[in-house]
């Protein structure tokens, strides 16, 4: 028994620290990010082994909305797909989507305030691998403007919507109490997380930024944080370059751009008429675009941005009720189980606000770009999702059991 009791030990620790190289390295380094979560499903796949690790996954919440989205990407794509091969190929990626239930395996296994710890130790790792991120932006994006470059072609969209996550943690840390000791590295991560989304000039992670910090304002009840954010709106407009951006906003919807005006107006109901069903999982390409627009498309892209919109095209109507699904019980999950962290006595809750406005920031986001598309936002959803769940099960304290009493038990 002791021997078992110190295996399963093992297990969990293993997946607690692939989950934690994972935060860190999810904003650095997909090439690294990448093979950590494959390694901590394989190991999350080889615990189902115990009773108490298949009784954690029949009680997460978001396990019915997972296995029906995979079904149905999986089901659509090669019933009903254009390139059935080419979806095949991707779906390794729906993996990703056990990043919600390894959390909760990792994580949960104490009691509350050690779940909570655990926790707080993988998003401290996060902002952590953010610093680092904004440190890099730092150096090259300027870099790269005073070489000749145009300083708005430097940027992506995947970076900034790292710093929209961190930013919503460190300000939830902030509202709820800073120590003294967590000064410096709070300042040093709000620092260059805040530099990091000006640098990339993304102005839809721009305005999903300023509409979760007035979320975050009513759910701690904090006004002076309206305040604080109408005083930062007013010092990055005194920017140049973000005034340059904003008022360029207007040509993205027009028809002489092709971008989303031509894509929301013309391409996508379009392509919804020719495949009704979907196109498949990933097995959207350019020359699709090119072929069922009437109006010229920008070379090179192969997604609508927008997240239902993408997923209507990949997997039709069944695609998006599962996905709505999926995002909408993880929100609710991030928000009431953010609930039990925002007690005054409950040391970490930051996490709850923080986690729960990161995550609607990049729902917002999602409607004007095909986040969820894009592998590291992706994965990002899944350790937000993963988050909930953890924050779930502290809510329900009886869930909460130690992994040794449920050894004894099995």
């Amino acid at each position: 028994m002791n021997e078992r009791i110190e295996t399963i030990c093992w297990e969990v620790k293993g997946l607690k620290y692939l989950l934690l190289g994972l935060a860190f390295f999810l904003p650095v380094s997909i090439s690294v990010a990448e093979p950590l979560a494959f390694l901590a499903v394989a190991l999350w796949l080889y615990t189902l082994r115990h009773s108490w690790a298949r009784t954690q996954l029949r009680g997460n919440p978001l396990l019915a909305p997972v296995l029906l989205f995979g079904m149905v990407a999986v089901g659509v794509s090669l019933l009903f797909g254009v390139r059935p091969l080419l979806s095949a190929n991707k779906f390794h990626r729906l993996l990703f989507l056990g990043l919600i239930f390894i959390f909760d395996a990792a994580l949960s296994r104490e009691r509350a305030a050690c779940g909570l710890k655990n926790l707080r130790l993988v998003m401290t790792a996060y902002l952590a691998g953010c610093t680092l991120l904004g440190m890099i932006d730092v150096v090259r994006i300027p870099l790269y403007a005073w070489r000749g470059g145009n300083i708005f072609d430097a940027g992506s969209m995947r970076d900034p919507q790292f710093y929209l996550v961190a930013l919503c943690l460190l300000v939830s840390y902030f509202l709820s109490g800073l120590t003294r000791r967590m000064l410096w590295p709070w300042l040093t991560a709000s620092l260059f997380s805040l530099l990091g989304i000006i640098l990339h000039f993304k102005r839809g992670v721009w305005l999903s930024l300023i509409g979760v910090l007035a979320l975050m304002a009513g759910m701690v009840r904090r006004r002076s944080l309206l305040l604080v954010l109408l005083a930062g709106m007013l010092i990055g407009l005194a920017v140049p370059q973000v005034r340059v951006r904003l008022s360029n906003l207007r040509e993205v919807f027009t028809p002489r751009s092709g971008d989303r005006y031509v894509l929301w107006t013309d391409t996508a109901p379009t392509l919804f008429k020719e495949f009704p069903l979907g196109m498949g999982w990933c097995a959207v390409k350019q020359q699709d675009f090119a072929l069922y627009s009437s109006r010229p498309v920008q070379p090179k892209l192969n997604h609508l941005h927008n997240n239902l919109l993408q997923v209507r095209l990949e997997l039709g109507w069944a695609g998006v009720v599962a996905w709505c699904l999926l995002m909408g019980l993880g929100w609710y999950r991030l928000w009431r189980g953010g609930r039990k962290t925002n007690q005054p006595d409950e040391p970490w809750k930051w996490m709850g606000a923080g986690l729960t406005c990161g995550f609607t920031g990049l729902l917002i986001n999602g409607m004007v770009e095909s986040n969820f598309g894009d592998t590291e936002i992706m994965m990002l959803f899944c350790v937000l999702l993963g988050c909930g769940a953890v924050l779930h099960r502290m809510r329900i304290p009886e869930q909460a059991a130690d992994v040794m009493e449920a050894v004894v038990h099995e």
